[in-house]
């Protein structure tokens, strides 16, 4: 059994693999169990799949914390920049779209859209 303490003591010691680990076995215990705590171990998962370079696996849990919190900006920002590795411009352009409505302020998004528009083919 872990805690959500000992799963952030791993992913700032970026031990990736292990954080991944013990925070599916919170997840898995029931120890996470408010939408903000589980938004936060899913996006904590999708990041350190994205380290371990195993995009597929971080576009599930990225989107995973999405389908909790549609506004979950870090979430939305790292998938669009993942869809838009993958050339999925158009749904990099959703992501990107959407995190510009809820933080229009967010100075790398105008960027980013830019990036997914500039290849999307009409």
């Amino acid at each position: 059994m872990c805690t959500i303490a000992e799963a952030d003591k791993l992913f700032a010691a970026k031990k990736w693999a292990e954080a991944i680990d013990a925070y599916k076995n919170c997840i898995a215990s029931g120890l996470v169990v408010s939408t903000e705590q589980k938004t936060n171990a899913y996006f904590s998962v999708g990041y350190a799949f994205d380290e371990l370079k195993e995009w597929d696996k971080a576009v599930e849990w990225y989107s995973k914390a999405i389908e909790l919190n549609p506004r979950d900006s870090p979430a939305l920002f790292n998938r669009g920049l993942l869809y838009q590795q993958r050339r999925e411009y158009a749904s990099a352009l959703a992501d990107f779209s959407l995190l510009l409505t809820i933080t229009p302020n967010q100075k790398s998004c105008p960027i980013c859209t830019f990036n997914a528009l500039k290849y999307i083919v009409f």
